[in-house]
C-alpha cells in the first residue's frame, strides 16, 4: 500500500512560525519542543531583506527623477498592501500522514531535501526565500514549508521587475486556460508529479485518492499527456542522479580504503615515534626531579648553616658592644689609650728596623 503525497500552495507565509520564534509558538501546543532538534533550516532569508536584493535596482530605476509623492519609497510595503498580491506565497510539501510516516522519517526526509535542492531550476521565476522542515509535531507529520517570491520581468507599466505569480508562473510555461486549469493548478500538478518521481525513485509508492474531476475533452487530454512527459523526463533525471549519487558513494568507500591502508600505517609508524620521544621525555624529566631534590636538600643545608654563622656573628657583635663599653669607662680609657699608644711605637720602631 502506497502513500499519499502533498505540495498544497498557499497565499501566506508565516517566518516567525517556520522558524520557531519562542513568542510566537510558546502557545501552540500541537509543538513538542523536546524535538526541536529534529528541524531543520535549509534557507532562512527575511522577506524584507529579499525584497531589497530582488528589486531594489528595479526599484531604484522606477523611482529616478519622480516627484516624491510618486514614488514608492518601500516596495515590500507596496506590495503587503496590495489586495490582489501577496509578498510571500508558501507550499507546504508532505508526504504520507502521522499513521504510515509520522515525524521520524528519514527517507522521506531526503526525498523533500531533494525536491527542494532542484526547486530553482524548475522554478526560475519563484525566488525562494524559506526552507523549512518540520518534525517537532509529535501528533502529526515530517513536512517543509516553502517560503516563495513570484518574480515576473519585462513590465512597461511600474518597475520592470514585479512580483506577479500568474505572470511569473506564464513565464515558466503555465498559461491559464479555463478557471479549472490555471496556471497555478498546472504549476501544483508538475510540482506534485516531481515529487511523486523522486518518491519512486526510493521506493515509495504513492497512492492517488479519488477524486470527483470532471471528464477530460481531447484537447486536455492531450496537454495533460504532454504534461506528463515534462514530468517523466523530470523523474528520468532524478533517477539518474539518484544513481550518479550511489556510484559517487561507492567511489568514496573505495577511496576511504586506500586512505586507511595508507594512512593507517604511517599513523602507526609516527605514534611509535612519538612513544620513543615520550620515553626520552620522562627518563629526562625524572633525572631533572632526582637534580632538583638533591639542590633542595643542598640548598636546606646551606640555609642551617647560614642560621649558625648568624648567631655566631650575633654573639660576637654582643662581645664587642660589651668590650666597647668596658673601655670607655673613665678609670679604663687613660690605660687603653697608652696601651694603644705602646703598640703604634713598637709598630714603628720594626717597621724602622726593616
Amino acid at each position: 500500500m502506497g502513500k499519499t503525497i502533498s505540495t498544497h500552495n498557499g497565499s501566506a507565509a508565516h517566518r516567525d512560525h517556520n522558524i520557531r520564534t519562542p513568542s510566537v509558538v510558546e502557545n501552540q501546543t500541537h509543538i513538542d519542543k523536546t524535538l526541536a532538534d529534529r528541524n531543520e533550516i535549509l534557507i532562512d532569508e527575511p522577506p524584507r531583506e529579499a525584497y531589497k536584493r530582488i528589486f531594489g535596482e528595479a526599484l531604484a530605476e522606477y523611482n529616478t527623477g519622480k516627484r516624491a509623492d510618486r514614488q514608492i519609497a518601500d516596495y515590500y510595503d507596496h506590495v503587503y498592501k496590495d489586495a490582489k498580491k501577496h509578498p510571500v506565497y508558501e507550499m507546504v510539501v508532505q508526504i504520507g500522514d502521522r499513521n504510515d510516516t509520522g515525524v521520524n522519517a528519514p527517507t522521506e526526509r531526503r526525498i523533500i531535501k531533494q525536491f527542494i535542492s532542484h526547486w530553482h531550476d524548475r522554478n526560475p521565476n519563484l525566488e525562494l526565500i524559506g526552507a523549512y522542515i518540520h518534525a517537532d509535531e509529535s501528533d502529526g507529520t515530517l513536512h517543509a514549508h516553502l517560503d516563495y517570491i513570484p518574480v515576473a520581468r519585462g513590465y512597461t507599466k511600474g518597475l520592470k521587475i514585479q512580483n506577479g505569480l500568474d505572470r511569473a508562473l506564464e513565464q515558466q510555461g503555465f498559461k491559464t486556460e479555463s478557471i479549472n486549469n490555471t496556471a497555478q493548478i498546472k504549476w501544483e500538478a508538475r510540482e506534485n508529479a516531481v515529487l511523486e518521481g523522486i518518491c519512486q525513485a526510493y521506493g515509495i509508492e504513492v497512492d492517488h485518492p479519488k477524486t470527483n474531476r470532471p471528464h477530460l475533452n481531447t484537447a486536455e487530454f492531450k496537454e495533460y499527456a504532454e504534461q506528463r512527459k515534462m514530468y517523466q523526463w523530470d523523474i528520468d533525471m532524478l533517477q539518474s542522479e539518484q544513481v550518479a549519487y550511489q556510484d559517487e558513494i561507492c567511489e568514496l568507500k573505495i577511496r576511504s580504503e586506500m586512505l586507511k591502508q595508507d594512512i593507517l600505517p604511517a599513523l602507526e609508524n609516527k605514534k611509535n615515534i612519538l612513544r620513543g620521544e615520550i620515553d626520552v621525555l620522562s627518563a629526562t624529566k625524572e633525572q631533572a626531579n632526582a637534580e632538583l631534590s638533591e639542590l633542595t636538600a643542598q640548598i636546606s643545608d646551606t640555609k642551617l648553616e647560614l642560621e649558625v654563622v648568624r648567631e655566631t656573628v650575633k654573639k660576637e657583635r654582643e662581645k664587642l658592644t660589651l668590650f666597647e663599653k668596658f673601655i670607655s669607662l673613665p678609670q679604663v680609657k687613660p690605660l687603653w689609650d697608652r696601651f694603644c699608644e705602646s703598640l703604634r711605637l713598637k709598630s714603628k720602631d720594626r717597621e724602622r728596623d726593616r
